[in-house]
């Protein structure tokens, strides 16, 4: 399975999540990158606005919004391309 497959399949799954939201959907806490992260078959794949901003606009907003934050939430990590880049010491593959 390719990047972009892997991307698309994601992005479907991220709309399945919004009828079922519960868990805490995890954000990269860098400031100029945000990206979302979605578990698909075990395997982590982090979601750019650039990928499909409507899409990502709505998951945002829907978590957000929720009426019940018990259900879950966003949580703030670091992707793994922000890892490298600026924890290079500390991160580990």
């Amino acid at each position: 399975m390719t990047d972009a497959d892997r991307k698309t399949e994601a992005i479907k799954k991220l709309e399945l999540m919004l009828n079922d939201s519960e868990g805490f959907l995890p954000i990269c806490s860098v400031k100029e990158c945000g990206k979302i992260k979605v578990s698909l078959d075990g395997e982590d794949v982090w979601i750019s606005r650039s990928d499909n901003s409507s899409l990502y606009d709505r998951v945002i907003k829907h978590y957000i919004n929720s009426p019940d934050l018990t259900k879950g939430g966003l949580t703030h990590t670091v992707c793994p391309e922000d890892g490298r880049r600026l924890y290079p010491e500390f991160w580990r593959d």
